[in-house]
C-alpha cells in the first residue's frame, strides 16, 4: 500500500496558482527591416565582419530548413525565446520554426 500511494503521489500534476489581476495583451506590428538584419541586432558588431546567411541558417537567400520560405519574423526581446535563448531569435512565417541569429 506505500508503495502505491508513493506512487500516485509522484504522478500527480503540479497545482499552478493563476494569478487573479486582469488579463494583459500586446499587439506585434510587423516592419520590415532595412539593410542588414545583423546590424540590427548586433549593433556592437556593425561594420566589423558578421556571420553570413549560409553561416547562420544554412543557405545564402535564409531559406527554413523546414519549408524553404525566407520571411522571417524578428521575436521581441521581450518573448520567452530570446530571454531564456540569450540572443535574438527569429520564426518563419510560414511554418512557425524559430532559430536564433
Amino acid at each position: 500500500m506505500d508503495i502505491f500511494n508513493t506512487l500516485a503521489n509522484s504522478i500527480r500534476p503540479t497545482i499552478v496558482t493563476k494569478t487573479k489581476k486582469k488579463p494583459v495583451f500586446y499587439q506585434a506590428v510587423l516592419k520590415k527591416v532595412e539593410g542588414n538584419v545583423y546590424d540590427l541586432v548586433y549593433p556592437h558588431l556593425q561594420d566589423k565582419e558578421q556571420v553570413t546567411h549560409k553561416e547562420r541558417l544554412g543557405d545564402e537567400n535564409a531559406c527554413c530548413s523546414e519549408c524553404g520560405n525566407n520571411e522571417w519574423m524578428l521575436l521581441a526581446n521581450e518573448s520567452i525565446a530570446v530571454k531564456q535563448g540569450g540572443k535574438p531569435y527569429i520564426e518563419c512565417l510560414t511554418c512557425g520554426l524559430q532559430t536564433h541569429l
